[in-house]
């Protein structure tokens, strides 16, 4: 996207390779580029060109930057100077401002080209049926939602998708002990959300299992039964797992998070996904059956065969891995592979859907089904995995072998975020150590918090007061989980993630509902006007205005949603300086009060739209 920041800095790029090439000093147009760079502090622009040629000629960078300067000139700058081994330049501030805050008024940088880039498919949480969201599994669910809304900004179309996995081993313990609740000591209590009983019921099956272990048979007993068709056991399967979600998607619905369809992992085996993926990996001649031996008798992949494997996955102890064991049993990795291989659409199959419910945010989610219809739905151009980073070798292997079977190029990116650990220790789905630590209890308590911070003026009911409490604990929770890199692992502290200080969520929220308040109270067109003269407060705010779309498409390129949030919270506390500094309501004339308005305005509108980006609701009133 064309931008004032993009504009300005192209024309630095190429006044540098002129003045380069009419110095005599040869430069590539990367090298340059790579060069120049907003600065937050000292100027506005640097380049430090002057500093790699001198290195590359064995002279002074004053020397290069001395001879360059006299022949650089940029529609824009006002003034270009070598100062501490850099050549900085200068911009003229309010004509560069209005066009800034002309962006930030207009529509065109919000996602004006959605759609024109593909479809991308994100799955998240995808959270077995067993035992309720934790702490956990709020990390996936939010890097999930948060990189489908930067993904949509950034031009593609994007099918939000949950993976449920119905027939594991999980979800058969589960059933197993809804049939024995008696034998487990478990009593029902209907009053309790349907997923923490379910998540109680599962541990304590995992319990008896210690005391004794001949009760596998019974459970893998349970587990044939519930995959075969018309059975008591698929029929109460089918009513467990319905009953799991809709007490899942209270949870989800209140973190602000939605999805377009669930896919089951039962659609995989009735719709044959794994057949039909064998066969065509087949007919690709990846795969081998080997009639003796260690795998004898089993469907094998072996990634020396692979082209482009990286060498990490060469100097592994086996290269060979199984998709089916010889009994027609279907290993793990070959239901994944086959799912992914749907998901691009390299797979003869139409995956039917029907209606599962509506969401809060006026959309449907689909379910797939058997009686269901076909659907739009699938045939990605990338598709998105936010799964903890103790699984990225399977990824890495699906996403090769998808590469090798097929002819168009199909991105599998999987997001390998660091798993979030209790200070006690690990978290355990089968152990119980979630209890405390659900989803739920994190915005339960967040919101007990929230509702003693939230304003007591007159004017805001009780009814409001709580829906704003509600929406600053989630923004407290998902900015929390947010700005820290995917990849860094995350000890929960009730005390980090309760924060509603600086670099937080609420401390956003608070920012941008202050100037809302300022808009609404100065009745004034916004306008920088030619005449005035932009402060330094004034124009380090505009400057990290201008930079939002390098920001956003960063994230979106990288697959990082905490540039968003850091960004975001580096705006916020520039629009705070920028208030205690200049007034605007109270400005000295109208010229000073509507430059002023107009900075407010832009800061409303650009913070209110990564504020989006990021799930945090906008909020009138705090």
């Amino acid at each position: 996207m064309e931008t004032a920041y993009h504009l300005i800095r192209n024309k630095v790029s190429s006044a540098i390779l002129d003045a380069g090439s009419a110095c005599g000093y040869e430069l590539e147009q990367e090298e340059v580029s790579a060069s120049v760079l907003f600065s937050d502090k000292f100027t506005d622009i640097s380049s430090t060109i002057a500093m790699k040629l001198g290195k590359k000629l064995g002279v002074e960078p004053e020397e290069v930057a001395k001879k360059m300067i006299g022949r650089i000139s940029v529609e824009g700058i006002e003034r270009v100077a070598f100062e501490n081994g850099f050549i900085n330049f200068y911009i003229k501030r309010e004509n560069f401002s209005r066009k800034v805050l002309d962006e930030m008024m207009g529509s065109r940088w919000k996602a004006a080209q959605t759609g024109k880039r593909g479809r991308v498919i994100v799955e998240y949480p995808s959270v077995n049926p067993a035992h309720p969201l934790h702490i956990g599994h709020v990390r996936s669910a939010l890097l999930g939602d948060s990189i489908s809304n930067i993904l949509v900004s950034c031009g593609y179309e994007i099918e939000r998708e949950d993976y449920i996995d119905d027939l594991g081993l999980q979800a058969a313990e589960a059933l197993w002990g809804v049939m024995n609740r008696e034998r487990i000591g478990i009593a029902f209590n209907p009053s309790k959300k349907y997923d923490h009983m379910l998540g109680e019921i599962y541990v304590a099956v995992n319990r008896k299992l210690k005391e004794d272990e001949s009760l596998m048979e019974e459970i893998k007993r349970t587990s044939e039964l519930m995959e075969e068709s018309g059975t008591y056991e698929s029929l109460l399967l089918q009513d467990m797992v319905e009953s799991f979600l809709k007490s899942e998607y209270q949870t989800l619905f209140r973190l602000g998070v939605f999805h377009d369809i669930m896919v089951w992992e039962s659609t995989i085996i009735y719709n044959k996904l794994l057949e039909k993926a064998i066969q065509k990996l087949d007919s690709e001649k990846i795969l081998a059956r080997p009639k003796d031996g260690k795998y004898g008798g089993c469907v094998v992949i072996d990634t020396k065969r692979l082209k482009g494997a990286p060498q990490s996955m060469m100097e592994v102890k086996e290269t060979e891995k199984v998709l089916v064991r010889s009994n027609g049993v279907p290993g793990y990795l070959s239901k994944d592979l086959a799912f992914h291989m749907w998901k691009f659409g390299m797979l003869d199959v139409n995956v039917r859907f029907k209606k599962f419910m509506e969401q809060p945010n006026g959309k449907t989610v689909y379910s797939s089904s058997k009686d269901g219809e076909q659907m739009d739905f699938g045939r990605a151009v990338m598709a998105v995995n936010p799964i903890d980073a103790r699984q990225s070798y399977e990824q890495e292997l699906v996403g090769l072998i998808i590469r090798n079977a097929s002819a168009v190029e199909h991105r599998l990116v999987h997001m390998p975020y660091g798993v979030v650990e209790l200070e006690s220790g690990a978290l355990s789905g089968r152990k119980g150590s979630w209890i405390g630590f659900t989803a739920d209890d994190l915005i339960n308590e967040a919101v007990m918090k929230a509702e003693t911070l939230v304003s007591s003026r007159k004017e805001i009911d009780t009814v409001e007061r709580k829906k704003i409490a509600e929406a600053v604990a989630i923004a407290a929770i998902r900015f929390e989980f947010l700005k820290i890199s995917y990849e860094k692992k995350i000890v929960f502290s009730w005390e980090r993630a309760l924060n509603f200080e600086g670099n937080s969520g609420p401390y956003c929220q608070y920012m941008y509902t202050r100037a809302g308040r300022i808009i609404s109270s100065v009745h004034e067109e916004p306008e920088i006007s030619e005449e005035y003269k932009v402060s330094d407060v004034e124009f380090e705010l505009i400057k990290k205005m201008a930079a939002y779309w390098e920001q956003v498409s960063k994230a979106g390129d990288e697959m990082k949603p905490h540039i968003v949030a850091v960004y975001l919270n580096e705006l916020c506390a520039l629009f705070g300086k920028f208030y205690e500094a200049k007034q605007v309501a109270k400005a000295d004339n109208k010229m000073d009060m509507r430059a002023r308005l107009a900075i407010v305005r832009g800061f409303y509108e650009l913070a209110g739209w990564l504020m989006d980006i990021l799930g945090i609701k906008r909020l009138e009133a705090m």
